[in-house]
């Protein structure tokens, strides 16, 4: 019985060890929850524009299966990209930035009415959105914020698109800080967001 024990322990003690081993050394890593988010800043041009007498839906959201999960998106190469473990969206994408356009419609008081569902009565137009990507790129020491989206307006008397609105932008970052991704992100949607609500004015202008 003591021979066999004494084998035994030999055959455990050097997992326990490892075991032990990485308890001591091994660190514990948290998530980080990153936030898509901007004050509107509406210009001049849309502030003086008078109020269009119509409802207008933002509906939800599309966006490409690689980019529809809470992990931030990495790209090291045009065939190489990867899921980071630890930083995430607070909010999926689509949603946030979803979440985002429809406050800035609000902001630019643009329609008699800007909600995500209507229930009462049937929206005059509708805004559909598309993300083709958002990612930080990151090779050989080059760090990007990339986006592209498409943005349109359905009429939804007859369901034509009367406004379509395509952006990809590239903008470099000084660093791989989630942070500043971010805050990137946000800053060119607020850019675009008014360049959109401007291209649905001068639709509204030339069918005068």
């Amino acid at each position: 019985m003591k021979r066999f024990f004494t084998l035994h322990a030999l055959r455990i003690t050097p997992y326990a060890l490892l075991f032990l081993f990485l308890i001591s050394c091994g660190k514990t890593y948290y998530s980080n929850y990153y936030i898509l988010d901007y004050t509107p800043s509406i210009p001049d041009s849309i502030k003086i524009y008078p109020q269009l007498p119509y409802y207008v839906e933002v509906s939800d959201f599309d966006i490409s299966l690689t980019y529809d999960r809470s992990a931030i998106v990495i790209r090291n190469s045009l065939h190489q990209l990867r899921y980071s473990r630890y930083d995430l969206w607070a909010l999926r994408p689509q949603d946030a930035i979803q979440d985002l356009l429809l406050k800035h419609l609000k902001e630019a008081n643009l329609f008699a009415d800007v909600k995500k569902e209507f229930l009462d009565v049937r929206p005059d137009f509708t805004i559909l959105g598309h993300i083709c990507n958002i990612e930080l790129y990151h090779s050989e020491g080059i760090n990007r914020a990339d986006i592209e989206m498409e943005l349109s307006l359905q009429d939804n008397q007859n369901e034509n698109i009367v406004v379509s609105y395509h952006f990809v932008r590239y903008e470099r970052l000084d660093t791989q800080n989630m942070a500043f991704f971010a805050k990137k992100i946000s800053d060119i949607l607020k850019e675009e967001n008014n360049k959109f609500i401007l291209k649905i004015i001068k639709y509204f202008e030339e069918q005068r």
